[in-house]
C-alpha cells in the first residue's frame, strides 16, 4: 500500500516539473517572436521619404524627394523602383517618370528623385499625382509619396460693361473710363487698354495720355478711374466724331468695347449775308457785310426775330416737335436747322457723301433751301447737264441713288463717267476717289462767298473701312480753307442679283404671279465668307397714310399668311457653303395701289455679314417679338414699277435703279404683289355685273308682263 503510495507522489512531482518546464520555455519563445516583430518593423522604418505628403508651386520647375536609408552600414547595394503615377494631374502638367530601378551602395544613404514641374497656362484647382517605390531589396513595403501642385494661375476677372462716353469739343475737362469689378473676386490683375482712332484722330481732335496702356487692380480695389485723353478744340466745322477704347487681357473673361464721342462745338457751312439773295437777313434784318473775312457777313436782327438769318419769329418757337431737334429749333412742330444742318431732326450734315461701290451718293443742303437761288454742280462740268445737282425728289425715290433723307441738291456721281474721271489713285493697299463740286449762291456769278467742296472716298482693300473726307474752301484769292470735316464710313460689301427662279435673267416685262429669285452674296469679297438674312419687307415706297407695307420674313419667323408671297425662305447656295443666300418671292400688287397708273414697290433685305463663314448662321424663329435692327446690320433694296393696263392686264416692269440709303446699296430690283387677291376681286366684279345684268333684265319682263 505504501509502495503503490509512493509511486503515485512520485508521478505527481514528475508532471509538476514537466508543467514548470513549459513555463520556462514559453518565456523565451514569446521573447523571440517579440524580438523579431521588433526587428521588422525597425527594418520597415530604416527607408523613408521626405517631403511626405510633398507640395511644390506649378512655378517652381522641379521639385525634389529624397529617399533615406538609415540601416547600419553593410556590404553590397541597397535599392528600389520608382515611377510616377498620374491622378488628377497628368502629362500637361509634370513630366512623368516610367518604371526606373535604382541600386545604391550602402556607403551612401540617401539617393535624390528629381520631378519635372510644368508651368501651363490654364487654370487648376490644385492637382495631384503619385510617387511610387516597389521592389525593395530587403523586402520593405512598397511606399507611395502624393504630390500636390499649387495653381498659380487665378479665375479670371469680369469687368462691368462701362457706357459709352459723349463729350463736347469745348469741353475742359478730360475724358475720363471709370472700370469695376463685377464679380466677388479680390485678387490683383492687369489688363490692356487700347485707344483706337476712327473718325476723331489721335493729335488733331483728342490728345491721348497712351495709345495702349497696362492698367492693374490692386487687392481688393473694386473700382478705378483712368485719364485716356483731352479734347483738341479744333475750331474745325466737322460732325460728331469718334474713337474706340479696347479693353482686353487674360487676367479678365470680357472683353470690352467703349465708344467716344465728340461732338462738334463749331456750325459748318457758316452763314454769309453778303451771298445776297440766297442767304439775306429776313425781316427787316440788316446785313454787316465787310467782303470776305470770317468776321463778317452776319445780321443784325429786329426785335421779336432770331436765327442767323433773322428767320424765326420768337412767338414762334415751340417743344411740340416729334422729336428733339439736334442742331436747329422747333418752330411750329418743325425743324428749322442751323448753318450746316439737315434732316427732319437736323441731325444730319449739310454737306454729305456716301462712299459706293461704283459711285459718290451726295446731298448739298445750302442754308436755307427756301431762299437759296444758285447752283451747285461737278467743277470743270458746268455745261454738262448731269454734273448739275438738282434737288432730290419728294417723296424719296429709292430707285436714284440718292439717300432718302436729302431734301437738298443729290445725285449719284459715278466714280468713271460723264462727270470725269475721279480717279483711282493708289497708295498702298488704299485707292483713292475725289470729287470737286461747286457751290455757287448767285447764278452765273462768282463771288468769295462761294465755295468748293472736295469729296474723297477712301477705300482699304484689306477692309470694309472707308474713310471719307471733305473740305470746303472759300473763294477768296487766297483760298483760306474756311472748314473741314472728317469721317468714317462703311462700304456694303455684297451684291444683290434678282433672276428668275431657274436663275435665268429677267425678261424687261414681267406679270403678275412671276417667281424672282434674290441672290445676297459676298463671294469673292476678301476677308469675308458668310453672309444671313434678318429680314425681308416689300412696301408700295407712298408716304403718310397711302403707305402700305408687308414683312414677309423676320429673324428666321415667315408668317404663314404670306407663303403665297414668300415661296422659298431663305437658304444657303449651294449648299454647305456661307457666301451667298437666296430666296424666292412671287410678284404681286397692293389693292389699295389699283387705281394708280404706274404704282412702284420696293423690296427691302436687311442682311449681316461674317469674316469667317462658322459665324454665319441663319437665324431661327423664336416667337419673340420684332428685334430692333442693330448697329452693324445692312440694308439693300430693289425697287419695280408696275404698269395696269387698260384692258385689265396687270404686269410688272423691271425698274432701272442705281444705289442709295445710308449704309445702303440701293440696286435694281423688282417686286409685285397680290395675283392671287387681285384675280378673285376681278372674277368676283365680272359675275357681279353678270348677276346684274340677268337680275335687270328679269325685272324688265316681270314689269312688261303686267303691263299687258
Amino acid at each position: 500500500m505504501v509502495y503503490l503510495s509512493e509511486d503515485r507522489a512520485g508521478s505527481s512531482s514528475d508532471a509538476d516539473r514537466a508543467q514548470n518546464m513549459k513555463k520556462s520555455m514559453a518565456a523565451p519563445t514569446a521573447f523571440l517572436v517579440l524580438l523579431t516583430t521588433v526587428l521588422v518593423v525597425s527594418v520597415q522604418g530604416q527607408i523613408t521619404v521626405t517631403p511626405d505628403p510633398a507640395v511644390v508651386d506649378e512655378t517652381a520647375g522641379s521639385i525634389i524627394l529624397n529617399v533615406t536609408n538609415t540601416m547600419p552600414p553593410a556590404l553590397g547595394f541597397w535599392g528600389f523602383t520608382y515611377e510616377t503615377v498620374d491622378d488628377t494631374a497628368d502629362g500637361s502638367d509634370y513630366v512623368a517618370n516610367s518604371s526606373t530601378p535604382v541600386m545604391i551602395p550602402f556607403s551612401q544613404d540617401t539617393f535624390q528623385i528629381t520631378i519635372i514641374i510644368l508651368n501651363d497656362m490654364d487654370l487648376d484647382p490644385g492637382e495631384t499625382f503619385l510617387l511610387k517605390l516597389t521592389n525593395f531589396f530587403q523586402g520593405e513595403p512598397n511606399i507611395n509619396v502624393t504630390v500636390s501642385i499649387t495653381d498659380d494661375e487665378r479665375p479670371p476677372v469680369q469687368l462691368k460693361q462701362p457706357a459709352d462716353i459723349a463729350i463736347k469739343e469745348s469741353a475742359t475737362n478730360n475724358i475720363t473710363l471709370t472700370l469695376e469689378r463685377n464679380d466677388t473676386s479680390t485678387h490683383p490683375f492687369t489688363f490692356q487698354l487700347h485707344i483706337v482712332s476712327g473718325t476723331a484722330v489721335a493729335g488733331t481732335d483728342f490728345a491721348h495720355f497712351g495709345l495702349w496702356i497696362n492698367i492693374t487692380f490692386a487687392e481688393s480695389v473694386t473700382r478705378l478711374t483712368r485719364e485716356l485723353a483731352s479734347v483738341i478744340n479744333d475750331l474745325v466745322e466737322e460732325p460728331s466724331e469718334v474713337f474706340t477704347v479696347f479693353i482686353t487681357g487674360d487676367e479678365i473673361t470680357n472683353n470690352i468695347t467703349v465708344t467716344v464721342t465728340i461732338n462738334d462745338n463749331d456750325a459748318p457751312d457758316p452763314f454769309h449775308c453778303g451771298r445776297g439773295k440766297s442767304q439775306p437777313c429776313l425781316n427787316s434784318g440788316t446785313c454787316t457785310d465787310e467782303g470776305c473775312l470770317g468776321t463778317t457777313g452776319y445780321c443784325n436782327c429786329t426785335s421779336g426775330f432770331t436765327g442767323v438769318n433773322c428767320g424765326i419769329d420768337r412767338s414762334t418757337i415751340t417743344t411740340n416737335c416729334s422729336q428733339a431737334c439736334v442742331n436747329g429749333t422747333c418752330v411750329d412742330g418743325t425743324c428749322i436747322c442751323d448753318p450746316g444742318f439737315a434732316g427732319d431732326i437736323c441731325d444730319k450734315a449739310a454737306y454729305y457723301h456716301q462712299c459706293n461701290p461704283t459711285n459718290f451718293s451726295v446731298c448739298i443742303t445750302p442754308f436755307s433751301l427756301d431762299t437759296f437761288c444758285g447752283d451747285v454742280y461737278v467743277l470743270r462740268f458746268r455745261n454738262v447737264s448731269v454734273c448739275n445737282l438738282t434737288l432730290a425728289p419728294n417723296p424719296a425715290e429709292p430707285s436714284d441713288g440718292i439717300v432718302d433723307w436729302c431734301k437738298g441738291y443729290g445725285a449719284a456721281i459715278p466714280y468713271n463717267g460723264t462727270c470725269g474721271e475721279l480717279g483711282p489713285s493708289f497708295s498702298g493697299n488704299v485707292t483713292s476717289y475725289e470729287l470737286e463740286l461747286y457751290v455757287q449762291y448767285t447764278r452765273d456769278l462768282r463771288q468769295c462767298t462761294d465755295e468748293k467742296v472736295t469729296f474723297t472716298c477712301q477705300f482699304n482693300n484689306n477692309s470694309l473701312e472707308v474713310t471719307h473726307n471733305i473740305a470746303v474752301e472759300g473763294q477768296s484769292s487766297s483760298s483760306d480753307e474756311t472748314s473741314f470735316q472728317r469721317g468714317t464710313g462703311h462700304l456694303v460689301p455684297a451684291n444683290m442679283e434678282a433672276t428668275a427662279r431657274d436663275g435665268n435673267p429677267l425678261p424687261s416685262l414681267l406679270t403678275l404671279g412671276t417667281d424672282v429669285k434674290i441672290s445676297l452674296s459676298v463671294q469673292n469679297i476678301p476677308g469675308h465668307e458668310g453672309i444671313i438674312i434678318l429680314s425681308i419687307t416689300v412696301h408700295n415706297n407712298r408716304p403718310g397714310t397711302d403707305k402700305r407695307s408687308l414683312t414677309l420674313y423676320n429673324e428666321g419667323c415667315a408668317p404663314q399668311i404670306y407663303r403665297g408671297i414668300l415661296i422659298v425662305p431663305p437658304y444657303f447656295s449651294p449648299a454647305g457653303s456661307k457666301h451667298t443666300v437666296c430666296f424666292i418671292f412671287r410678284l404681286f400688287v397692293f389693292e389699295h395701289d389699283l387705281y394708280l397708273s404706274n404704282p412702284v414697290l420696293a423690296l427691302k433685305v436687311r442682311f449681316r455679314i461674317f469674316s469667317s463663314a462658322t459665324s454665319a448662321v441663319m437665324p431661327t424663329c423664336s416667337g419673340r417679338r420684332k428685334r430692333q435692327a442693330v448697329e452693324g446690320d445692312l440694308t439693300m433694296s430693289r425697287t419695280f414699277k408696275i404698269t395696269i393696263e387698260e384692258n385689265g392686264v396687270q404686269t410688272v416692269v423691271k425698274g432701272n435703279v442705281e444705289t442709295s440709303g445710308s449704309k445702303t446699296w440701293m440696286v435694281p430690283a423688282v417686286v409685285g404683289i397680290g395675283s392671287v387677291a387681285i384675280a378673285v376681286a376681278v372674277i368676283a366684279i365680272f359675275m357681279g355685273v353678270i348677276i346684274t345684268r340677268r337680275r335687270r333684265k328679269s325685272n324688265m319682263k316681270e314689269t312688261d308682263h303686267t303691263s299687258y
